[in-house]
């Protein structure tokens, strides 16, 4: 599948700590992004907030 670049503004402290965490799980911070997407796409919606 076509990737895409994007710029995402997140808090300063997220991106150091969970990098750490996603490496320690085999993951890279952009393929925990895609994996976030994609089940947005596939649910509708996020645990918070899903469209009816």
């Amino acid at each position: 599948m076509q990737k895409v670049q994007t710029l995402l503004r997140i808090e300063e402290k997220s991106p150091k700590e969970s990098k750490e965490i996603l490496s320690n799980l085999g993951l890279n911070f952009s393929e925990a992004v895609n994996m976030f997407t994609a089940m947005i796409v596939q649910e509708g919606g996020t645990i918070l907030c899903k469209s009816s």
